[in-house]
């Protein structure tokens, strides 16, 4: 019960949380409005029972709920509309990641591209006397090529131990504050994840590389 406040505004009934009663929506329904149905059912499952089978945990609620309505079946237990829901966000959360990750590799490559260039620029001397000693064209090409899937390569095997530090570190964080969290690491997105680095690397790689390919080599031997 609220108490009594003051109105200063002179107009009568301005304060709608004068002289209040709050109380639960189901004590209230228990008491004034016995025949209110519930609309909606969230069930949520034991720990123990995280990987439990969506069409055993139906089985079980349906079970349960008999059991209160003591056998009378005045329940539609459908949850089409929540797998639709669940689907459709998980729908937009796969579009938005899966954009983030191509901007994120396209930045990366541009940034990867950038470093090949300028190696190219300073080493275009040692290049010159690489190709005066019998190194082809190709192998020149191979040579950064190599460079450039190594130097993202190495990035990806980072990126996948910050993520599964940062996961496992959610994880205990979630355990602490809402319950059993398991965490899971599939091996195939980490090389999905470890192989989309190599390939950004070798795809903006491959420029630069052509163009060490392309030198002269009695200009590359001009250069200081």
């Amino acid at each position: 019960m609220l108490e009594n406040k003051p109105n200063f505004s002179g107009a009568p009934d301005t304060n709608v949380w004068n002289r209040k009663v709050i109380l639960p929506e189901t004590s209230y329904d228990l008491t004034y409005n016995v025949g209110r149905a519930a609309a909606q059912l969230f069930v949520r499952p034991a720990p123990a029972e995280f990987v439990t089978p969506l069409d055993t945990l139906r089985a079980i609620t349906r079970a349960s709920l008999l059991r209160l309505h003591y056998g009378v079946r005045n329940f539609d237990l459908d949850a089409k509309k929540g797998e639709e829901q669940g689907e459709l966000i998980g729908a937009i959360l796969y579009v938005l990641l899966f954009g983030t990750v191509l901007v994120s590799l396209f930045v990366g490559g541009i940034n990867v591209m950038n470093v090949m260039l300028v190696s190219v620029a300073e080493r275009t001397r040692e290049i010159g006397i690489r190709r005066a000693l019998g190194a082809s064209p190709r192998a020149i090409r191979s040579q950064f090529l190599f460079e450039a899937a190594t130097l993202t390569g190495v990035g990806g095997l980072l990126g996948v131990l910050f993520g599964s530090g940062f996961c496992w570190a959610a994880a205990l964080v979630l355990r602490r504050f809402v319950g059993e969290w398991p965490l899971y690491i599939e091996l195939w997105a980490v090389l999905a994840g470890v192989g989309a680095s190599v390939s950004s690397g070798v795809a903006f790689g491959l420029y630069p590389a052509l163009r060490a390919a392309k030198l002269q080599v009695v200009e590359a031997l001009r250069r200081e």
